[in-house]
């Protein structure tokens, strides 16, 4: 795989061990960088014509269309009832991402020069004199920002991957995981303590990340019990859909004996609260969000690690019963590429 951007990416993980009086220096070096964004992105796209060319693909897509931001997110945001099916759709839509990096690219680096470099700069004498510490912040926001664009050239690199896959110049694609709950729970504490308004934004994360755990857990637990018998070895994964509602899910864990009416009841308390936090801007004190993520992290696992009660025959008609409903989908194989079957459910 060809692919331009990885010298940038290297750069900027050299950047992320510079001292602040290093950073200071680094305005043309990063506004450099947004001329070899561009640079390399024409050559990632002119090497797509070429191979489309080459392979005589016909396919109805105006490059210079994804400029127009509007029709830039319409591609990339696409309609669960317009999943991109068809080859061309397909490649579509990772060019349309390819294109969205790249903007993302040079707002973030834009934000590092205009903002945090001048952050350092200001703070950097107060930090050498002892009159304030603020420069270790500043310096750390650097550092998150070299990571994230790291982490920007590495999906646009599986985008570009997905193109070279469904033109059949390359057979193998990076394997795309779900994090584990490990790292959601680890990226939820992460954000409180590197924000300073964390605590305006964060409880949706919170109650995302108890709704992971006890989707995967469940999840877990019925694919442990079909394959207990030698039945269903081909369930890779089961994935709840947007069909299956909060109430239906409870009952599901009582049915399971998983959890019993009082712990229910608080999980339930969570799931409201984070509907108002998102729908009515409700600000939670910091004390609470903390419990909350540690009850989910400790408690919630401590409840969920008993052996689902339902028998194999029991579990069977459950299981069915939710895949007729369409309340379930199936994963057959693990899917490595992007859209997948999870952005389907």
């Amino acid at each position: 795989m060809i692919c331009y951007l990885d010298e940038i990416a290297s750069k900027f993980n050299v950047y992320k061990g510079l001292f602040p009086n290093e950073v200071i220096k680094l305005n043309d070096d990063l506004k450099h960088s947004e001329i070899e964004i561009d640079e390399a992105f024409e050559r990632d796209i002119k090497r797509i014509k070429g191979i489309l060319n080459e392979k005589h693909v016909k396919i109805n897509i105006n490059f210079k269309s994804f400029d127009n931001p509007m029709h830039l997110y319409q591609c990339v945001l696409y309609r669960r009832s317009k999943i991109p099916q068809s080859q061309a759709d397909v490649i579509k839509l990772y060019v349309a991402n390819m294109h969205l990096c790249k903007r993302v690219l040079h707002s973030l680096i834009r934000y590092m020069y205009e903002k945090i470099i001048n952050f350092i700069r200001n703070a950097l004498d107060d930090y050498e004199n002892r009159r304030d510490n603020r420069l270790i912040k500043n310096q750390y926001e650097f550092i998150n920002c070299c990571e994230n664009v790291v982490s920007i050239i590495w999906d646009y690199k599986v985008f570009y991957e997905q193109i070279e896959i469904n033109l059949d110049v390359k057979s193998k694609a990076t394997i795309l995981k779900l994090p584990s709950r490990y790292e959601m729970i680890e990226g939820i504490k992460q954000s409180l303590m590197r924000t300073d308004k964390a605590q305006h934004v964060i409880f949706p994360a919170v109650r995302l990340g108890l709704e992971f755990i006890i989707l995967e857990d469940i999840a877990i637990k019925l694919r442990q019990r079909l394959h207990e018998c030698r039945c269903y070895k081909d369930v890779k994964d089961i994935i709840f859909t947007r069909k299956m509602s909060k109430d239906e899910l409870f009952q599901l864990m009582k049915e399971m004996d998983l959890c019993n009416n009082e712990q229910i009841d608080i999980i339930d308390r969570i799931y409201e609260w984070g509907s108002r936090s998102v729908h009515q801007g409700q600000m939670l004190p910091i004390s609470l969000i903390w419990s909350l993520l540690f009850f989910i992290e400790d408690d919630l696992r401590n409840m969920m690690q008993e052996n689902s009660k339902l028998q194999f025959k029991e579990t069977q008609e459950k299981y069915l019963a939710l895949l007729y409903d369409q309340k379930i989908q199936i994963i057959n194989s693990w899917q490595t590429y992007f859209p997948s079957f999870y952005n389907r459910a």
